[in-house]
């Protein structure tokens, strides 16, 4: 428990090293500006923190809050509407021990939407729904390759499937392109006024979006 709370310590200091300058990177150490440790187990409001359950419900989202504001951005959760569809299915995947789906999610808003193609492979002989695993691809799509013909270390699904999980992958390139001068063209098109806010989601936001959107 220790360890985890000067981990949040040291998040919310970062934050805070961050939040001093919005526009300017600084990667001097001798440059960085004198500043005051803050308490972790102090509210913004100076209350002590002395239980999970204060923690979970005040010091917690103060955090997440801090990360919105000066990270990431903040994470739009409404839109007018959703639909998923199965493009392609194979009951008999990876010589028959799983059973593969691609999904396409479409994502409406403000008369646009968003596209996101996602592969998911569940176990064959899974007889309950089973936790699964998430990869956010932020590299080559072959990684993720849903024929298997290409096996990457990088997502290993064969051996979560053998243990009993499901796994699912889809690309940042649906989400936000990863490059400064297309990154806006896919999910802040539902939400255009995000690139004018000053805590407005970006592309690493948007990719976060996606599992939480």
């Amino acid at each position: 428990m220790k360890s985890y709370f000067l981990t949040c310590l040291g998040l919310i200091i970062f934050i805070q090293l961050h939040a001093q300058n919005h526009e300017e990177s600084n990667y001097d150490e001798s440059k960085v500006p004198y500043y005051t440790l803050p308490d972790a187990l102090k509210s913004s409001t100076n209350n002590a923190i002395k239980n999970k359950s204060k923690w979970e419900k005040i010091r917690r989202p103060e955090v997440l809050t801090l990360f919105e504001d000066n990270i990431y951005g903040q994470v739009p959760k409404s839109f007018e509407d959703i639909r998923f569809s199965i493009l392609s299915e194979d009951k008999n995947s990876m010589n028959g021990k799983s059973h593969r789906k691609e999904v396409l999610i479409e994502v409406f808003n403000k008369d646009k939407n968003v596209r996101i193609n996602l592969l998911l492979f569940i176990p064959k002989n899974a007889s309950k729904p089973v936790p699964a695993f998430l990869l956010i691809n932020n590299r080559g799509k072959e990684n993720t390759d849903p024929s298997r013909q290409i096996i990457s270390e990088f997502w290993p699904a064969e051996v979560l499937i053998e243990a009993g999980y499901a796994i699912a992958a889809f690309h940042v390139s649906d989400l936000a392109p990863d490059n400064k001068d297309e990154f806006m063209n896919g999910v802040m098109q539902l939400y255009p006024d995000q690139l004018s806010a000053e805590n407005g989601m970006r592309a690493i936001g948007a990719w976060g979006w996606g599992p939480v959107g």
